[in-house]
């Protein structure tokens, strides 16, 4: 074996658990979240990794990335320790997400460009982009979705270094997450 096969091997076994756990994109992915997902095809996703519900890349994860997450609610917030609950209007998410980005330390410049209604898999959402600089300054753009399902709330994240990364995999993440699915509660 090669030592470069080597290393990718033993990055993998550290970083996962086993490269078996991570899955080609492209076909539809039916998570137990209650959730249905076709993640890119040229991506690779984890179906649960570290306290998320699916995290995808296509070029490595320092590149780009795209996590999903469902939180019960009530649930607090780690930065600005606000209790999210399903109460809440988008308007109030939105506030509530800058205040969130701005109280994380490491990301410096934390702004919201854009945020538009949407409708994912019947259900109503909001979407909103948002940009900030990294601790080493890199410079990043992010997309986030949100939906509210009754006692649930379904996010979904890309992040991208601002240059050439996010433009080029905005259409195709975009596509995938407004394409989701959600099951009925219990299925």
């Amino acid at each position: 074996m090669r030592p470069i096969h080597t290393l990718i091997l033993v990055l993998c076994l550290l970083m996962s658990g086993g490269c078996a756990t991570w899955r080609p994109g492209g076909s539809a992915f039916p998570h137990p979240e209650g959730y249905t997902l076709t993640v890119p095809a040229g991506w690779t996703f984890h179906p649960a990794v570290s306290g998320t519900d699916l995290l995808a890349t296509r070029d490595g994860l320092l590149l780009q990335n795209l996590k999903v997450n469902t939180f019960k609610l009530p649930y607090t917030l780690p930065y600005s320790k606000t209790i999210l609950t399903s109460s809440l209007s988008f308007y109030e998410i939105i506030e509530i997400a800058v205040a969130e980005g701005k109280a994380d330390q490491s990301l410096t410049g934390f702004t919201v460009s854009t945020q538009t209604p949407v409708t994912i898999g019947a259900l109503p959402g909001l979407r909103y982009d948002y940009h900030f600089t990294t601790d080493d300054g890199l410079r990043q753009s992010a997309r986030r979705w949100v939906v509210p399902r009754g006692e649930k709330l379904w996010l979904a994240t890309y992040i991208a270094p601002a240059r050439h990364y996010f433009e080029r995999d905005l259409a195709a993440v975009t596509a995938a997450i407004e394409n989701t699915s959600f099951r009925p509660a219990g299925q």
